[in-house]
């Protein structure tokens, strides 16, 4: 038998909801492999003896620049229940780490990773690829210049795959996962209600519901000149109902970058049957892997000098490129639902603790 004790904090960051899920809906097949997870709320942490630790990021987020010497006493504590400590960077971003937790851990875990990863062993702008790109290329500055960390050898063979934020209720009953997750250390999926058709009629050829503002100048690049593609000068603003539904009658859905390269809409997207369009995913991998260029998404250049040329073609040949949505769609649930989906996770779940 192998016990792994997750520990989490009260507050529930959106991330840390969405990294738990797979974690409690497929408790069973964890349990048939004789895995044995207990989630415990750093806040009133009591802590018995277990083979495993995961601990989340979140957890240390708001002292781990401040106050790192209580950081590393918990670390201390933690040593003393476990064999083993991996720590879950649920943050967004494949680049942005903290170097100072490597020392303290076995494993530093996060939802996506370079491709290369010899690129951690160099310095990126703003901490993340994509704010290096625009900086680099674009001549694009953050008014508070930040770079990340190189990674040694010893630091890079530490990190690995975990899984992606793909699991959760991306739907009208998003908030459910909070309190479920809050109070009865649950949770239940009800995407299967909520999936709509790629194929029925749409109405509304694009669906673009997102912000520039309040990112870095690096981040927010790409969300500004989208919107300036599409002559959006002020997004409006919907409410949860008016959002989805929108996004159900819409044929293709527009998901750029935001903090990190992975986004909620993109999973929003395979449920509502949209045709996701996104910058480019080549440099990553992630777990599952729902991005397969021109299968499951169109790829975009992260200069975007190829969106606006293409909006004609994408207007024009939709019944053509709908099959991708599909594509999207169905491996989407191939990760979500069923006896298969359960199994894969308490597969990967093996390999991490292996």
């Amino acid at each position: 038998m192998t016990k792994i004790t997750f520990i989490t904090s009260k507050k529930l960051f959106q991330n840390s909801i969405f990294f738990l899920t797979p974690l409690m809906v497929w408790k069973d097949f964890l349990n048939n492999e004789n895995i044995f997870f207990d989630i415990k709320f750093y806040e009133n942490l009591k802590l018995d003896y277990s083979d495993f630790i995961f601990i989340d990021s979140k957890v240390h987020r708001d002292i781990l620049d401040k106050d790192f010497e209580k950081v590393s006493n918990d670390f201390d504590l933690f040593k003393k229940k476990t064999n083993y400590i991996f720590y879950c960077d649920t943050g967004d971003s494949s680049c942005w780490i903290e170097k100072k937790i490597f020392p303290l851990v076995d494993k530093y875990l996060k939802c996506q990773l370079l491709k290369d990863k010899n690129l951690y062993k160099t310095k990126m702008y703003g901490k993340k690829i994509n704010s290096d790109f625009y900086h680099r290329n674009i001549n694009i500055n953050d008014n508070k210049e930040i770079w990340s960390d190189k990674l040694n050898d010893n630091e890079i063979n530490k990190l690995d795959l975990s899984w992606n934020i793909f699991f959760s209720n991306h739907n009208y009953l998003s908030s459910l996962n909070y309190f479920m997750i809050k109070f009865l250390k649950k949770n239940i999926i009800v995407n299967r209600l909520f999936y709509s058709n790629p194929h029925k009629k749409r109405i509304n050829d694009f669906f673009i519901k997102f912000s520039d503002k309040n990112y870095y100048p690096t981040i927010g690049w790409q969300r500004k000149k989208i919107l300036e593609i599409f002559d959006i000068n002020k997004p409006k603003k919907f409410n949860k109902f008016n959002y989805f539904n929108l996004m159900k009658n819409s044929k293709y859905c527009l998901s750029p970058f935001g903090w990190g390269e992975i986004a909620i809409r993109d999973f929003e997207s395979f449920v509502n049957g949209c045709i996701l369009i996104k910058p480019d995913m080549g440099h990553i991998v992630t777990w599952p892997n729902l991005y397969i260029p021109n299968s499951t998404y169109i790829p975009i250049e992260w200069s975007l000098s190829d969106l606006k040329k293409n909006l004609d073609y994408y207007k024009n040949n939709y019944s053509l490129l709908v099959n991708i949505a599909s594509e999207g769609q169905k491996i989407y649930k191939s990760h979500t639902e069923g006896i298969s989906s359960g199994i894969n996770f308490a597969k990967k779940i093996k390999e991490l603790i292996s």
